[in-house]
């Protein structure tokens, strides 16, 4: 600093504080009080003037709401007309939604907290919130407001507090570290609606207790490495907690993969709710192990909960390879189990009678068991199939109703922390389908329900605009509607159609579709995104179902009763019952093909009543008349209201 450039600081320091002084101002504002110190300390002064003023805690505001945002530094941008810091017991508040970004180096604020807004650390930023010069502890809280609330740490960027606090407010509320970025927390930090860790070269450190709650997103760009959380306290997870992998820098996981999630921590309790990432393959998945306080998730072997739609029988089957398991746990959170009707490990005598099962055997929400030495486990081989009964409960279902709610988890030897089976329901939908061939395009309208379906109206949308309209009207040119194909007599009425919405109605009649029942529909979509959206109005009604769209095949729908799969329910459906009485589903015969009692279970009087009830059914099309006195809402107006938007039931 130059002889000139001190002079001038002092000259300013020393007039404003005479100025005052003299005119007796004793409650001076805090930019007079802070040019004086300043200039005092940039002078290298081991003392101040005492000035008579106590030490008040003060809230600044960020007061930018560009919209690529304002430097946290330049003092314009805070309502105060000043940055804030720790040494005045100055806190930082950003709630008007704008963005501050810090690029270089920054005064520390004595508290942070972000109820609507943006702070980003930036490459070569530094910025600290530590506990103030005499009040106020330097805690840093995102969320709690009503808009979106976000802390992020570039490469290269640094951010230090002594407790961080991830709080309720918008679903978009974040925090986000990434490339070279390091956060560090002194204290506890509880971590809740969305975090995101990117990449193997960020550092984030803990030096309390962590809690992870919400989205805790790790998008992971090393085969063999991840940011971990290095945490010094213990580690809780809640139990509505969602793990979120995503993987990117070329990095395809595969069986054996292993990364780091958190490292170092004197404990962990709890388990996530879910893990979501990319399909690993058949007998695949992603397992969590909690092991010596260090967390980590890898690609390995792993158990499913096979569960028929129609007959709610249930297996536990193999993985790509034999896994060991000591405790499995079945969950509804709709309470659609059937605990009557489960054929526990216990009760089959499964590994010699090494299991027990509850006492009372489970209730609809949840059914578990465990085996009886705690410290031993059994081994699932790869293709062993073991029948649990008919624990899905099938019973009094109505049309489109949704009961796959079912979750299954196990735990493995030397793991604290659940591991999460896959539950794979096979059979038909209890609705009307989609369902789009991936490799062609050509798409069907398919009743996989037991029920007939009335409809007037249906509605596909794609929000990526991947649909074919077939503005010619030709059929086998793209969309094939009801009205091109002649479906009752071509009463139907396609609406304009567009990439975004096909549409059409029956303004004179209502289409009944029997179980099984199957309308072709040409080929109305591109095979680009898989976006698609299925809805349709049933008759009577005034609000749509969502219908269910599926990537495949169609399936072929038994008719309930139908057990030798020939189209109908007669005689040697009753023959297959009455020759094989009692018999274990194991054992069954080869023409037995639906709705086979699982092992374990024995052929009764559910299926000669699915026999008897069913008596003479077939799968049919018909048509029922509609009032006319009942008028369609203009298709035109429809697609565009439909076009673009959701509207589930």
């Amino acid at each position: 600093m130059t002889s000139l450039t001190h002079a001038r600081i002092r000259a300013a320091s020393g007039k404003e504080f005479s100025r005052l002084r003299e005119t007796g101002n004793i409650k001076m504002n805090t930019k007079n009080i802070r040019q004086i110190i300043h200039g005092c300390l940039a002078l290298g002064l081991a003392t101040l003037p005492s000035i008579g003023v106590q030490a008040q805690t003060t809230v600044y505001n960020w007061d930018n709401t560009e919209p690529g945002g304002g430097n946290w530094t330049v003092e314009s941008n805070w309502d105060s007309l000043l940055a804030p810091s720790a040494f005045f017991d100055e806190s930082a508040n950003i709630g008007n939604g704008g963005t501050a970004f810090v690029d270089g180096s920054a005064s520390s604020a004595a508290g942070i907290t972000i109820p609507s807004g943006t702070l980003e650390i930036r490459s070569g930023g530094t910025l600290a919130s530590t506990p103030g010069g005499t009040v106020g502890n330097g805690a840093v809280e995102v969320g709690g407001g009503t808009g979106e609330a976000h802390l992020r740490i570039l490469g290269g960027g640094s951010f230090t507090a002594p407790i961080l606090t991830v709080d309720a407010g918008s679903a978009d509320t974040s925090v986000e570290l990434g490339g070279t970025g390091s956060l560090i927390v002194s204290g506890n930090a509880a971590l809740g609606r969305t975090t995101r860790i990117t990449g193997n070269a960020a550092t984030f450190s803990v030096g309390g207790d962590l809690n992870i709650g919400g989205n805790f997103i790790n998008e992971i760009t090393d085969p063999t490495t991840h940011s971990a959380i290095n945490v010094v306290g213990g580690v809780a997870i809640d139990s509505d907690t969602i793990l979120n992998l995503e993987f990117g820098g070329g990095v395809t996981p595969s069986s054996g993969d292993s990364w780091p999630l958190v490292s170092g921590s004197t404990g962990i309790t709890g388990s996530f709710n879910s893990i979501v990432g990319p399909a690993v393959g058949d007998g695949l998945g992603y397992k969590v192990n909690t092991a010596g306080g260090n967390l980590s998730v890898s690609v390995g072997s792993i158990l499913s909960l096979k569960v028929n739609r129609t007959t709610g029988a249930a297996t536990i089957e193999g993985g790509a390879g034999p896994v060991d398991m000591e405790l499995y746990a079945i969950g509804s959170t709709g309470g659609h189990l059937t605990p009557g009707s489960w054929l526990s490990l216990d009760a089959a005598g499964f590994d010699g009678d090494s299991w027990v099962d509850g006492d009372p055997p489970g209730n609809p929400n949840g059914l578990a068991e465990a085996r009886a030495n705690p410290l031993g486990s059994s081994t699932i081989a790869a293709d062993h199939s073991q029948g649990i009964g008919s624990v899905f409960n099938t019973s009094g279902l109505t049309f489109a109703e949704d009961r796959e709610d079912l979750t299954f988890s196990y735990i493995e030897p030397g793991n604290t922390s659940f591991t999460h089976g896959i539950v794979d329901y096979e059979g038909g939908h209890n609705n009307l389908v989609l369902v789009v061939d991936p490799e062609t395009g050509d798409a069907a309208i398919q009743n996989q329900s037991a029920f007939d379906a009335t409809i007037n109206l249906y509605a596909i949308s794609s929000d990526s605009g991947s649909l074919l309209p077939d503005m010619s009207e030709t059929v086998g040119v793209d969309w094939d509607s009801f009205q091109e194909t002649g479906v009752d007599g071509g009463v139907w009425q396609r609406g304009p159609g567009s990439a975004e919405v096909l549409v059409e109605a029956n303004p004179a009649l209502a289409t009944t579709i029997s179980s099984g029942g199957v309308f072709n529909i040409g080929t109305p979509w591109d095979m680009s995104d898989r976006d698609l959206t299925f809805r349709f109005l049933l008759d009577g009604d005034s609000i749509f179902t969502q219908g269910v769209v599926e990537y495949g095949d169609l399936i072929t729908t038994a008719i309930p009763g139908d057990y030798d799969d020939n189209g109908e329910v007669a005689v040697g459906d009753l023959n297959l019952v009455l020759f094989n009485w009692n018999q274990d589903g194991a054992d069954l015969p080869a023409d037995w093909v639906n709705e086979r009692p699982s092992a374990g279970s024995a052929v009764a009087v559910d299926q000669l009543n699915g026999v008897l009830f069913n008596w003479g059914n077939t799968a049919s099309i018909v048509t029922v008349p509609e009032p006319a006195s009942v008028v369609l809402v203009s298709l035109s107006l429809f697609a565009a209201c439909f076009s673009g938007r959701k509207h589930p039931r």
